[in-house]
């Protein structure tokens, strides 16, 4: 393989649909039990290889709360990909979905791959956003689409997210 090719990451949506949990989830393959809210961002990286390419990813979760909206937009800057998390039991964080692509767009101009996963499967019984929804928005916009729990679903789905993503980042013209 010749040298690593780096790509940027951001994952954005509204506060606890689990953004870092679906990170942690990648990067250690643990589920953290506890809630701790992102101040901020965190930062972390971590490879892949795609294409038989060895790909770094620097992965930029963003806090959701709307205290750190001053901040964000600098974070998005120099994006490659995006990944946009809401919780499937959660109306308003579905809704909110436009709010956080134009947040991305007005900060990274060009056209990049974006991912849409609806987090937190494993509440079937309390879901309000149906899987169709989250696939007929992903659809109209272009992007992949993925329903998952970061807390049950093996480390390997969650992999596939970003593999896909990166699929699309080493593809993108």
């Amino acid at each position: 393989m010749v040298g690593k090719l780096r790509f940027k990451v951001v994952i954005i949506g509204d506060a606890a649909v689990g953004k870092t949990s679906l990170l942690r989830k990648f990067v250690e393959g643990k589920f953290q039990f506890t809630y701790l809210p992102t101040l901020g961002v965190d930062i972390t990286t971590k490879s892949v290889v795609v294409d038989g390419k060895e790909c770094n990813l620097l992965c930029v979760d963003t806090a959701g709360q709307e205290y750190f909206g001053r901040i964000r937009p600098g974070y998005y800057r120099g994006a490659n990909g995006a990944i946009v998390v809401y919780d499937i039991t959660n109306q308003k964080s579905f809704e909110n979905i436009p709010f956080w692509i134009d947040e991305l767009h007005k900060e990274v101009k060009e056209d990049i791959p974006l991912v849409l996963i609806g987090n937190k499967r494993d509440l079937e019984d309390m879901r309000t956003v149906p899987t169709e929804k989250g696939n007929e928005y992903a659809t109209e916009h272009n992007m992949l689409f993925w329903e998952l729990s970061a807390k049950v679903d093996n480390k390997e789905t969650v992999e596939k997210v970003f593999h896909d993503l990166t699929f699309k980042m080493l593809h993108h013209s």
